[in-house]
């Protein structure tokens, strides 16, 4: 398995090691290739502590310069191996998985789990980069054997790029049913955030990266907070747009009851989610949220959490029959899903439960790893029946 991202410090690989963790539990053998960040920011906290014995993990080179030794050393690793698997289509990856699965003859597989293209026009703004993005989601569908697609929004790419759909197949985002789960104590949270047991939490968790809208969030809170003066919302998370969120607050009558607090421990994320009593996922609706399938949204629906969330991507599949789904972009119509759960016990407590059999039924990491083993012994079949 190769990911383009550093293990250590970047949230978005929780993906694929769920997938590797999960599949070593499966029986397979798994090692995991990554790339890790050139520079190491000072406030930068790793976010995963403890990795799976089971996973052999291997850092590659940063280096544009590295992509000959990288080659080499996956295909050392990749000896014995049945089959490469790669997330996401950056080169820094993708080239050393394509060079040896030609070199070695085996098959690969490409998880694919966002619009990268999009996403970079938004964050990026090195033209060079964003035009080599264009180019590399388009043409990987193109050297791979199966392909898994994260949401709708990023199989009709896969289409668009005429990649068959008898080869791919639905492996949505997951969170860990063990980790995060309905019935935790968070009264110490609570309490160092001076709420106490009536205050009303609404939770926004997340990276304030590009297409994140935590200032949607935000803007909800004017309708909450004139019907719930005593309600706060938390975010919960860092980024670039941290900064710029903190000075919008600054600027809004509401703004002391929405509460910054950045970076958690990542042992700690679980327990605030426990310490919600409303969470949030906010989105406009563009090119890159209507390929989104949130790990946020998985990881509330395994808390048990009531949810109201703007609909984008894959958001209205994740929320059917257990979340409140109003329309992208409208920060009213978050703050009435938000009251509605606030004021009726009965009918939060029934979305509780349906969010956690959710997560239980769909969106967790086991059911991905076994939809992913599927891809693998199709490309497996496949490629035995090029060779005879």
């Amino acid at each position: 398995m190769l990911h383009p991202h550093d293990i250590d410090y970047d949230p978005w690989t929780i993906r694929i090691l769920e997938s590797a963790k999960h599949l070593a539990l499966r029986g397979h053998h798994v090692t995991l290739c990554h790339v890790p960040k050139r520079k190491v920011e000072p406030h930068e906290k790793p976010v995963h502590q403890h990795y799976p014995e089971n996973i052999a993990i291997h850092p590659l080179g940063v280096r544009n310069s590295d992509l000959y030794r990288n080659t080499r050393q996956v295909m050392n690793l990749a000896r014995g191996a049945d089959l490469l698997h790669v997330q996401k289509c950056f080169p820094v990856a993708a080239v050393p998985c394509l060079w040896a699965a030609y070199l070695m003859d085996l098959p690969v597989h490409y998880d694919w789990d966002d619009h990268e293209t999009a996403i970079s026009g938004i964050v990026c703004e090195d033209t060079l980069v964003r035009h080599k993005t264009a180019i590399w989601e388009r043409r990987m569908p193109s050297f791979v054997d199966t392909l898994t697609y994260s949401s709708e929004g990023v199989r009709q790419l896969a289409i668009r790029c005429g990649f068959p759909q008898d080869r791919m197949w639905w492996a949505p985002v997951g969170a860990n049913l063990d980790r995060f789960k309905p019935g935790e104590n968070a009264e110490d949270i609570r309490n160092k955030h001076g709420a106490d047991e009536n205050t009303p939490v609404v939770l926004y968790l997340g990276q304030l990266e590009g297409a994140a809208y935590a200032e949607l969030a935000a803007r909800s809170m004017e309708f909450v907070h004139s019907k719930h003066p005593d309600a706060v919302l938390w975010i919960v998370g860092g980024g670039r747009g941290l900064g710029e969120l903190r000075r919008f607050c600054g600027t809004i009558p509401w703004g002391q009851c929405v509460r910054l607090l950045g970076y958690v421990p990542h042992e700690e994320v679980p327990r605030y989610l426990a310490a919600a009593t409303v969470c949030v996922a906010s989105f406009e609706e563009n090119a890159a949220t209507v390929c989104k399938s949130p790990l946020k949204i998985a990881e509330y629906l395994a808390a048990g959490k009531a949810i109201v969330a703007n609909g984008i991507g894959e958001v209205r599949r994740m929320l059917d029959s257990c979340g409140v789904i109003v329309d992208p972009g409208n920060a009213e119509a978050l703050s009435i899903g938000i009251n509605g759960f606030l004021e009726d016990l009965e009918f939060r407590a029934k979305y509780e439960r349906l969010a956690r059999k959710k997560a239980e039924d769909i969106f967790n990491w086991a059911r991905t790893a076994e939809t992913l083993e599927t891809a693998y012994t199709h490309a497996l079949a496949l490629r035995r029946r090029i060779k005879n």
